[in-house]
Formats: structure tokens, C-alpha cells, sequence
């Protein structure tokens, strides 16, 4: 604890001493002996490296007018309004003068700098010396939804395993309070062995409280550290009429890096003071939105609630995991975040670190998912689910499950909630989105198989994130198209400010980066699925407002700036027949009900099914609830089926192209599988535990995931405690060790992940936007399968075809693979921070050296290397 006094008084001394930097520098002074002009001077003379008031007898330096982009080693353009062939990046414009790149003056990107509004100057100031002390607060509490309204699931950090305990009553005394017990367990990162934040072990606490009743007032307190804490009031409301919040990325330390007159363009703002930036402004977000709803229930995130992302193996993992930390610990301080329960879905740049998985005690969460099985538990988003009201809410983990994990854990939703009048889902990725850095790349692949479900399971609403930009979509729904461009989609209008009744297809919403912490672009073409969108460069939230009147349910959906309560955009108006949704298969076994003149594949219990969206779905009957008229058109598949008592697929499917069997056969990649997951036989022999001298069991799981290696061998983690690999402790035949560390590259987590560059050292892969060194025979899932993949990477320019046969039995994997790669930059060989890495034309380097950055497109003549958290 004597670590975080130092660092918080270290902090505040230098705080004190940046300020009054701040108040006296004059950088014509700084750079050319010339004074600074009065306040208010305007400027006649411009030139590479700032503005200037200039006559015959008299020269200075405007305020504020040093050129930003000297900084980042550029000149600023003498033209002051650049040229027309202009780029831009997440500082600000570039253009090209004399043949080379210079910043156009005054056109910084704008974000939610909170040092240049003097409206809350006096507040931001008390907040800054209060938040130095607290922001290594690891012990704030998480207020999470339960299962359903009635419950409240809790989570928080201690640095003593007591009992977990939550206590709550309706009387302010707590005379009348019920005591809940959860669970207290010790903390876990991946690949860290006694895991400790600032040299202190914490464990995780979770609760669940339940009996809660509507428009009811509850207080409770949390059990810290063995004290009870100051009593919190806890507010639920009607449940016929009630609102949701939700926001997009709250990105708490994503300011980080950027540029700011506040210090006169003299360094980028540092971690600490992005988080503690956007730490304010999250707590604006949570006020304003407080104040305009008055009696919110529930809060939506859509992910990346931390900026940080982590680098497993290099030397910066542990500041990373404290600086997540930090972060979330600034998600969690504002007391407003105690009075609401929150849903929160997994971000790509938390999806390195497990402190989500730490802090969020989530409910109906999915263990048994591809990821889980891959890492053997050290994974760090979840697939869960909840149901509010007449609200079901499925929240997905988009960064690493596959189409069987979305399918899953939709159905076991719909099973258990199949009648509740609207079905919402949150998820990070913007599918349907417009944002120029994610929505036409990286979240595209997800959209077949998720479309598929929202329109089976007739999903009224989905809320992203992902892009920083705020996009709202037409409804949309699955129609197969024989596309290889996921194009798989039709489109109907949607009216705004009027009521649309029975709505055919999803409504799909990109929230804005809700501090403000960094706004990014839109495509150039506008894809045909847009409805609005617009980059108000303004903290915003939206609201979800459900209501009931007579026989049918309303919903009201709208967006507003956080400073002015503005309307963005809205209100969307939804209005449904008072459950409708009913089809008898969702409510025996999970599966949507067929389109009418579905053809019956198989019969089950009294019960026909047909074969829809590639999955089961039921026949509508003329006694069952009529299945609402759809135009979805599929692909024209005709199942046969051999029936298991719970139905598991055994399927010969024919298409035109795709072609699938339990062989599959697409455009792109061609995949051929045979899946056969045997029993695995558990051969532990006790002489073989080395571990076990050192006072750990070996693992059980033949197929354990490497969590940590050292001298004594390699680690997983297993029930809650770590455990000796057998087969891999390292002997001179078999080494298997992260051999890429002493390169400067930590080794790839996915042990399915394809060899995407080969050189003298070993085989490498691409993840997380970084160069890693692949572990020869690492663990490998249990299938058959033929591939060919070609892969096209930006970063390096790579194009890889690989063939591969693996077969894997208890006790061997053997793999064959013939790999032919045409290279143009190696992971050594990488171009400096901001520098050009691509573009028509160029033949140089598209790595970045600093891994913190990638190179991502400007123009179609010009890749910058950038923050990869853009």
C-alpha cells in the first residue's frame, strides 16, 4: 500500500507542476526567444511551425498557435487551408506540400477534452485531486442484472477471502434486512502465476439478492474487508412502463496519445490522464442521463468499457492488467453506478484481460462455449442472458465464440423466456453499422450466422458499439442471396417519429463513444441497410422507453448529447400486439417456429419439425398459435435426418453453393469437416507428476491449455488451482516454451491459429493486431479437418493458402500442412510510430515497429501507422 501512496503523491506533485506550466508557457518564447502576443491578437503570418502577428517593427507568437503536428516530428503546411489531396488520422488533417506530409493548422481531431471546457472547470479541478488518490481503488462494487427483476447480482474485489456478503431490507436501519451469501474466490489472469495487482492478491466476490418487487425502495450494504459499509438506496420501478439506458463504448483511457492545446501541443496526454479524463466524463454521462430519464432501470453497454489491451508476453502485461484496472475502477466511482443494475457485453480491447470477467458477476452465463473448451476456462467474455420485465436480453461475446456458441446460448434464452413481448441483443460489433474502421472488416464475419438468429428468433432490437460513430439501420432481415460478401440480407423501411406496428426484421443501432473519448469516421459509400447516422463529436446516450397500454407494447427509442440533453436522433417508434410472441417449439425446446409451407423433415413426440436458417423449427399447426406471415427467404435446402432423442444433427444438406453435409464446402475458406469428439482417457500416473514435489496435482485435462511456464515446467489451471502439464514439461526433445519472448513477440494464445509467416526463428501468426510466435504442436480442438484459407492481411501485406489435416486422438495430434507465402514484410522489419505503412503505390514495410500501433488506411494512396486503439 506504500507503492500507491508514493505513486498517488507523485501524481498530484506533478499535476501541480503541469498546471503551471500550463498557465505561463509561451512556446515562441520556448523555441525562438520571441514573446507570445496579448490575449486576443489575430494572426497575418503562418509558416511550418506555428501562427504569428507580424509588422516592420514587430513579431510574436499567437496563443495557442504552435504548429500541433511538430510533435509527431511534421511541419504544419504554410498553406493555411491545405490542399484538396488531404488525409486524415486520429490526430488531425495531412496534406503534402513540396513533395512531403505536413499537419494543416488547426484541424485537431476534436474529443471530449475536459481541460478546455470552462463551463465544469471548477468541477473537473476538485475531481482531479480526488480521483489521484482513488484511482487505484480496485475494490469498487459491481451492481449487475440477474437473472431476471427480481434478482441483483454483485461483484466486487477484497484483499481478504472472507465470506462474500450482501445484506438488504426496505427499512433505512437495516433492522429488517435478509443477509445473502455468495462465493469468495482467489483471483486469476492468464498466464500469471500468483496473481497480484501492484503487489497485492485480491479475490473476487460475487452475490446474488433476489425477492426484489417493483416500485419498491430497497437498501443495501456490502460486506468489505469484514465491515459493513454505509447503506445504498436502490430504487425499482413499474414494471408496465419503464426505461433502459444504453451507450456505446465508454473507452475510459481512450484519449490516451492524443494531441491538446491545454499543454500547448508539447507531448501526447498520458494514461493516467485519459483515464482520469474520460473517468469524469463517465460520470457526466451517468448524471445527464440520470436527470432526463429520473427513473431508469437498467444500463446497456455495448463493450470496450476499458481502452487498455493487453500484449500477453511482453514486458509492459502487468502495468497493462494495473491500467485496465484503473480504468474499470473509473467505470465503477461514480455513485450513480450503485442505483442501477448494468449489462455490459465484451469489447475487443478488454478481450486480452479477464478484469470483466472479475468485476461483472454475470447471470445464465455460458461455460460450456468454444471458448471455454479452448482455454480451458482462461477466457475473458461471456455469452449470458436476462430477462427484464416483458424484456428478454441476450448480450453476446463477439471477439472469439463461433456460429454453435451464438446458437446456444440464443435457444437456451428462448427456452427459458420463450413469451416475453420484446427480444433485445448487446453485443460489441457493429454488423450493420457505417463506421470506416470496423463495421466493413472486422465485424462482417459475424453477420450471416447472427442475422440468421435474429430473424428465426424475430430479435426487435440489437445495440452496438465498436465504431464511435452513431449509426441506425432499416429493419433487416436473413435472405439468402448465394453472396460470398455477406450480402445475405433484405431490407424494409422504417419510418422515424411515426409508429411502426409489427415491424418486419431487426432494428440494429451503433451507439457513439459515450465519453467522447475518441470519435472516428464513416465509409465512403453508404452501405443500402443505413437508415441515419451522424458524428455530433459529443458524448451522447440513448434510451430504450417500453410502455403497455391496453392490448399492445410500445417502444421508444432515442439518442442524446450528454451535456445538453439534445436530441440526436429519434424518437423510433415500435408498437407490438401484447404477447405476441408465442410458438409452441421456443417454449418446449427452443426452436423458432417455421415459416408457413415449410416442409416436415421429422417427427418427434406427437410433434413436427422442419428445417429452417440451419437449425430445427417448428410446425405450425392449425391448434398451435399461427406463425406470424414472413417473406424470409432461405437457402433452398432439403434435410434428411437421422433423429437423436435430444436432437442432435446428423444432416446431409444440398445447396447450390454452399454445399453442406456435415461436409461443408463455401466459396471462402472451403472447409471440409468431420467432427468426432471421443472421451478423453485420463492417464495420469502418479509418477510422472513432477509437479507434485512442489505441492500441485498435475492436470487432469490431457488437453489443458498453457496458462504459465518456468524452470520447474509448464502450468495450467484447473478447478480453481494451478496444475502440472504432464506432457509438457520441458525436456531437450520437447521444449515447449514462448521461444518468440527474446525476439520481442509474446507466443499466440489460439493454438488453432494459422502460420501466417515462416522464418529461420519459427513459424509466426498475426493476433490482437501483433506478431506471435507460434508453439509447435500446441493443443489443437478435437476435429478432422481439411482447409483451404487464403488469408489476406493489411498488416503485413501477406497472402498465405494452407492445407492442413489434423486428427486428433487421446493421446496424439498429428498435422501435415504445405504453406506457400508471398512476404513483403517481416516482423522485424516495421516502419516507426505515424509513419506511412501502405497505399497504392507503396513498396515499403506495412508493419508498425511499436506494437502498440497498426497501420490502417487514410486514403487509397495512404496507411498510416497509428494507435491500435483507433
Amino acid at each position: 500500500m506504500r507503492k500507491v501512496a508514493f505513486y498517488t503523491a507523485l501524481s498530484i506533485i506533478l499535476a501541480k507542476i503541469k498546471a503551471k506550466e500550463s498557465e505561463t508557457y509561451c512556446w515562441s518564447q520556448d523555441l525562438f526567444g520571441i514573446e507570445c502576443c496579448e490575449e486576443g491578437t489575430e494572426a497575418n503570418y503562418f509558416d511550418t511551425d506555428g501562427d504569428w502577428y507580424k509588422s516592420d517593427e514587430y513579431k510574436c507568437g499567437i496563443i495557442h498557435g504552435n504548429c500541433w503536428s511538430r510533435i509527431l516530428g511534421y511541419p504544419c503546411c504554410v498553406d493555411t487551408h491545405g490542399s484538396e489531396d488531404t488525409t486524415q488520422d486520429s490526430h488531425g488533417l495531412w496534406a503534402k506540400e513540396n513533395g512531403y506530409y505536413c499537419g494543416i493548422r488547426h484541424s485537431l481531431k476534436p474529443w471530449n477534452d475536459r481541460e478546455l471546457v470552462e463551463e465544469t472547470k471548477e468541477e473537473w479541478n476538485s475531481f482531479k485531486a480526488k480521483w489521484n488518490d482513488e484511482k487505484y481503488n480496485f475494490e469498487r462494487l459491481s451492481v449487475f442484472v440477474g437473472d431476471n427483476e427480481s434478482e441483483i447480482n454483485f461483484g466486487w474485489y477484497s484483499v481478504t477471502k472472507d465470506e462474500a456478503e450482501i445484506r438488504i431490507g426496505q427499512m433505512k436501519d437495516m433492522s429488517d434486512a435478509k443477509t445473502f451469501v455468495g462465493s469468495s474466490a482467489t483471483q486469476t489472469e492468464y498466464g500469471i502465476k500468483n496473481f497480484k495487482l501492484l503487489g497485492v492478491p485480491y479475490y473476487t466476490n460475487r452475490v446474488t439478492v433476489s425477492g426484489l418487487e417493483r416500485n419498491s425502495v430497497y437498501y443495501y450494504q456490502r460486506k468489505l474487508n469484514g465491515q459493513w459499509e454505509d447503506a445504498i438506496k436502490f430504487k425499482t420501478y413499474d414494471d408496465k412502463n419503464f426505461k433502459f439506458i444504453f451507450v456505446g463504448d465508454p473507452q475510459i483511457g481512450g484519449s490516451h496519445g492524443r494531441l491538446t492545446k491545454s499543454n500547448h501541443f508539447r507531448r501526447v496526454v498520458s494514461k493516467e490522464e485519459s483515464n482520469r479524463n474520460d473517468a469524469f466524463n463517465w460520470n457526466r454521462v451517468l448524471k445527464s442521463s440520470f436527470e432526463l430519464t429520473d427513473t431508469p432501470s437498467v444500463l446497456l453497454s455495448a463493450g470496450d468499457q476499458a481502452d487498455e489491451i493487453s500484449n500477453f508476453g511482453s514486458n509492459e502485461y502487468l502495468d497493462q492488467i494495473v491500467n485496465t484496472e484503473s480504468q474499470y475502477s473509473a467505470l465503477l466511482y461514480p455513485e450513480l453506478m450503485k442505483k442501477i443494475v448494468t449489462a455490459a457485453s465484451v469489447g475487443n480491447h478488454e478481450s486480452t484481460i479477464n478484469s470483466f470477467g472479475r468485476h461483472f458477476h454475470t447471470p445464465n452465463s455460458m461455460k460450456d462455449c468454444h471458448v471455454t473448451k479452448k482455454y480451458n476456462g482462461w477466457y475473458p467474455g461471456y455469452n449470458y442472458f436476462f430477462k427484464y420485465n416483458n424484456v428478454l436480453v441476450v448480450v453476446l461475446e463477439t471477439n472469439y465464440n463461433n456460429d454453435e456458441d451464438y446458437q446456444n446460448i440464443m435457444r437456451n434464452a428462448i427456452l427459458k423466456y420463450p413469451e416475453t413481448d420484446w427480444r433485445v441483443a448487446l453485443f460489441h460489433h457493429d454488423i450493420f453499422g457505417n463506421g470506416a474502421t470496423h463495421s466493413q472488416s472486422d465485424a462482417l464475419p459475424k453477420r450471416d450466422i447472427l442475422l440468421k438468429l435474429f430473424s428465426s428468433y424475430k430479435f426487435d432490437l440489437v445495440i452496438n458499439g465498436h465504431d464511435h460513430v452513431y449509426t441506425t439501420s432499416k429493419f433487416v432481415s436473413y435472405e439468402y442471396k448465394n453472396s460470398a460478401n455477406y450480402n445475405d440480407y433484405k431490407i424494409s423501411e422504417i419510418n422515424k417519429d411515426e409508429i411502426n406496428r409489427n415491424p418486419k426484421g431487426t432494428f440494429f443501432v451503433t451507439a457513439n463513444c459515450a465519453t467522447g473519448s475518441k470519435y472516428l469516421d464513416f465509409v465512403k459509400d453508404t452501405p443500402d441497410y443505413v437508415y441515419n447516422y451522424t458524428q455530433t463529436f459529443t458524448p451522447t446516450f440513448g434510451v430504450l422507453d417500453f410502455s403497455e397500454n391496453g392490448n399492445k407494447v410500445q417502444l421508444s427509442i432515442t439518442t442524446y448529447e450528454v451535456e445538453t440533453k439534445n436530441v440526436v436522433d429519434g424518437p423510433y417508434k415500435f408498437e407490438k400486439d401484447l404477447g405476441s410472441n408465442k410458438c409452441w417449439s421456443e417454449i418446449e425446446n427452443g426452436y423458432s417456429c417455421c415459416p408457413p409451407g415449410t416442409p416436415v423433415v421429422k417427427s418427434e413426440n406427437g410433434r413436427d419439425y422442419g428445417y429452417y436458417l440451419d437449425d430445427y423449427c417448428g410446425i405450425v399447426n392449425e391448434i398451435d398459435d399461427p406463425a406470424e406471415e414472413t417473406s424470409i427467404v432461405e437457402e433452398p435446402i432439403v434435410p434428411t435426418t437421422t433423429v437423436d432423442p435430444e436432437p442432435i444433427i446428423t444432416t446431409t444438406i444440398a445447396e447450390p453453393e454452399p454445399i453442406i453435409t456435415t461436409t461443408i464446402v463455401e466459396p471462402e475458406p472451403v472447409i471440409t469437416t468431420t467432427i468426432a469428439e471421443p472421451e478423453p482417457q485420463i492417464t495420469n500416473v502418479p509418477d510422472q507428476c513432477w509437479s507434485k514435489p512442489l505441492g500441485y496435482d498435475c492436470c487432469v485435462d490431457p488437453y489443458i491449455q498453457i496458462a504459465y511456464s518456468d524452470d520447474d515446467g509448464d502450468w495450467g489451471y484447473e478447478n480453481d488451482e494451478w496444475c502440472g502439464i504432464i506432457e509438457s514439461k520441458p525436456t531437450e526433445e520437447n521444449p515447449m516454451k514462448c521461444w518468440s519472448i527474446p525476439l520481442g513477440y509474446g507466443c499466440c494464445i489460439d493454438p488453432n491459429i494459422q502460420i501466417a509467416y515462416s522464418d529461420d526463428d519459427g513459424d509466426w501468426g498475426y493476433e490482437n493486431d501483433e506478431w506471435c510466435g507460434i508453439i509447435e504442436n500446441g493443443f489443437l480442438p478435437v476435429t478432422t479437418t481439411t482447409t483451404t484459407i487464403p488469408i489476406t492481411t493489411t498488416i503485413p501485406t501477406t497472402t498465405l493458402v494452407s492445407t492442413t489435416t489434423i486428427t486428433r486422438t487421446t493421446t496424439r495430434i498429428t498435422t501435415t500442412t504445405t504453406t506457400t507465402t508471398t512476404q513483403t514484410a517481416e516482423p522485424s522489419n516495421c516502419v516507426a510510430a505515424y509513419q506511412q505503412c501502405g497505399g497504392i503505390g507503396y513498396t515499403g514495410s506495412t508493419c508498425c515497429s511499436d506494437p502498440s500501433f497498426v497501420c490502417r488506411p487514410q486514403s487509397d494512396y495512404y496507411y498510416q501507422c497509428v494507435p491500435s486503439q483507433y
